[in-house]
């Protein structure tokens, strides 16, 4: 009888062959013989999921495609033809699969001719199926679309082109451009895009509500609220994949949990109880689907850059599995012979170095091709840098001795040469004007390189007050007795800063570091901020350990920041922070991301050694997280998860 379908239980073997899952009532009014909750028994070696409104398909990694569910109109009968895929699709009464040489194939539902894509279609990358319409995502960028267009659906911008990711629900669809703006077209709810919303890495479209998967691992929705499904979790965050039903959200965060929000109808929010590892993740009207096992994941596809001619660009890929994970480097789909590192290296840049480049990873039984990244040559004396660590605050108590605040740094990256302009400040004084009590009355500050003092600074110099303003650093009073160092010309290298009290005197103090390099002036060869780190005491509370910093250029940047306290006592620091809890925040307060424990993790272990970073005990209480992180300002946040104060030491790596 209708609505008789529960979740359905499926036992998995120990090493799980990946396998979909399904959960919720799977609800079939028509009453046809198998749920959409109902997967076919045997299914295994899943790549991908899609949901219809009652009916889903999946791609096996050989590119066949299986189909259940809802068949009335024969969307769950896949044609001879689909089984040679590279993906699929679902919504409403149809399915799709984009085959491999880049043509479609629809089936179900004939109404509106949804199943019939325009004459010459092809070099399809990706199809969106709503409920009335389809969108086809073409490998130049560009979109075709087909259907109904009785809420402007289709109604395509002209020169819609650079496209990135589409997805469409009930007479909506949402358009991802490889800037990581949105365009919104259909019901007034959709087409009200949050304002500001940018750096955009995913969508997913429920029946009139829209998910946006942002590059630093956060979620912003928008759209119908009856149900709640555009209330994203409080806290939400390392999200790697969305997914959207009629009246509920999903994400998929980076360590395999799935986390769901909306309609609770049916169960379709129920996560079983000890369900594998996920790596990919869909809804249908009222049920929700993961694969599971062991899985392949692509942690970091390739970035856009772009390369003055004659010099070098370095493409870089990041995957995990049990197991070898192999790679292919292509250039505009051709393979490139040789190119089988996680790394792409192209020197000697020229016009035929231009292209769209991507990188076939191979694990676990399976391939994946990443996103391509666009590589573009300027006929300039540098190209333009992608991002970078800009700035660092630091505010805590300091003084002298044991007290003093050091805070280090290092100039260089790969490929870079020359010399780098810093400014670096030590405020107590000025620290009053904000309303900030107990200020340090006098910082001292001395720059070392290793053992050797390079410069020191007791008061500022009124010559340096244009560069505050140039690097957006608040100005200083006359006269005041705080500390600041320009360096027009630092060498590349190591270095720490030390700011105690003079006299003897403790207090709260601000140090800042700053890269002084003109954005206009910044090239690829030129030396970056790439590490920077402070060492002091945190606690929690008032006693927090706060770490601003900024990113800047006009991509996202990925970074390593590490909380460190247990560690420490391996160097011979005594009274360290027993548990540092690491906690990230934008410029709007929201958190990012956080880690008590770093757990040891492969990840993170690879991107320790990647940067130069010391070890961890894989069971050492240290906290450590990898964001991808828009240009803007944010904050890292050291407290004492439990226990005493104590010193600990915070780092930020760029992520080459």
């Amino acid at each position: 009888a209708p609505g008789q379908w529960l979740d359905v239980e499926v036992t998995l073997p120990a090493a799980v062959p990946d396998v979909v899952a399904a959960w919720g009532t799977g609800l079939n009014f028509l009453d046809t013989p198998t749920a959409v909750t109902n997967v076919p028994l045997g299914l295994t070696g899943i790549r991908a999921v899609a949901g219809g409104g009652l009916h889903a398909v999946a791609l096996r990694a050989n590119g066949t495609v299986a189909a259940w569910g809802d068949n009335v109109f024969g969307q769950a009968t896949v044609p001879l033809l689909a089984n040679f895929a590279s993906s699929v699709a679902a919504g409403g009464n149809v399915s799709g699969a984009v085959l491999r040489d880049g043509r479609v194939q629809l089936w179900g539902s004939v109404a509106g001719n949804l199943t019939t894509p325009p004459a010459g279609l092809a070099d399809v990358r990706k199809l969106a199926i709503g409920t009335t319409h389809v969108l086809a995502l073409k490998n130049d960028g560009t979109v075709v679309a087909w259907g109904s267009n009785a809420a402007g659906q289709i109604a395509l911008p002209a020169g819609l082109a650079d496209v990135a990711d589409l997805a469409a629900g009930t007479q909506t669809s949402v358009i991802l451009r490889r800037n990581g703006t949105v365009v919104a077209l259909g019901g007034t709810g959709i087409r009200a895009v949050p304002a500001g919303l940018a750096g955009v890495a995913a969508l997913a479209a429920g029946g009139t509500h829209a998910l946006a998967l942002k590059t630093d691992g956060t979620v912003v929705a928008w759209g119908n609220n009856g149900n709640g499904q555009i209330n994203v979790p409080s806290g939400l965050n390392n999200v790697v994949a969305v997914a959207a039903g009629d009246f509920h959200s999903l994400a998929l965060k980076a360590d395999g949990t799935v986390v769901g929000w909306g309609s609770t109808t049916g169960g379709k929010l129920t996560v079983p109880a000890g369900l594998p590892r996920a790596h990919a993740l869909a809804a249908s009207a009222q049920g929700t689907f993961a694969v599971v096992g062991a899985g392949l994941f692509v942690t970091r596809p390739p970035e856009d850059t772009a390369v003055a001619t004659g010099a070098t660009a370095v493409l870089r890929a990041e995957a995990s599995a049990p197991g070898t994970v192999t790679y292919q480097w292509r250039k505009d789909g051709v393979d490139l012979p040789g190119a089988t590192a996680a790394t792409l290296t192209l020197a000697a840049a020229t016009a035929a170095t231009a292209g769209r480049y991507d990188v076939a990873v191979t694990g676990a039984g399976r391939t994946i091709v990443t996103s391509p990244a666009v590589v573009s040559v300027t006929t300039g004396p540098t190209a333009p840098e992608t991002s970078r660590i800009a700035n660092l605050s630091i505010r805590t108590n300091a003084g002298t001795g044991a007290q003093t605040l050091i805070v280090g740094f290092v100039v260089g990256g790969g490929g870079t040469a020359g010399t780098k302009p810093l400014l670096i400040r030590g405020i107590g004084p000025t620290l009053a004007a904000f309303g900030v009590t107990g200020a340090l009355v006098d910082p001292r500050m001395e720059v070392f390189a290793g053992s050797l003092r390079v410069a020191e600074n007791d008061n500022w110099a009124l010559s340096d007050a244009g560069v505050f303003s140039r690097v957006g650093a608040f100005a200083l009073a006359t006269g005041s007795r705080d500390a600041a160092i320009y360096n027009a010309t630092l060498p590349a290298g190591g270095y720490s800063a030390q700011i105690s009290g003079t006299g003897g005197a403790t207090g709260i103090t601000l140090a800042e570091i700053y890269d002084a390099t003109p954005s206009a002036a910044f090239g690829a060869t030129t030396p970056r901020l790439v590490n920077v780190s402070a060492r002091t005491v945190s606690g929690s509370g008032a006693d927090t350990l706060i770490a601003g910093f900024a990113i800047a250029g006009p991509t996202a940047k990925t970074v390593l920041i590490r909380a460190i306290g247990p560690t420490l006592a391996a160097f011979g620091v005594t009274g360290v922070l027993a548990d540092p809890k690491l906690e990230l925040f934008n410029s709007a307060a929201t958190k990012v991301q956080e880690n008590d424990n770093w757990g040891g993790t492969a990840e993170l272990s690879a991107a320790f050694a990647s940067v130069g970073a010391f070890a961890l005990p894989p069971a050492a209480r240290d906290a450590a997280l990898l964001a991808r992180l828009q240009p803007g300002t944010y904050t890292a946040q050291i407290s004492a998860n439990g226990g005493a104060n104590g010193v600990a030491l915070v780092e930020i790596y760029e992520i080459p």
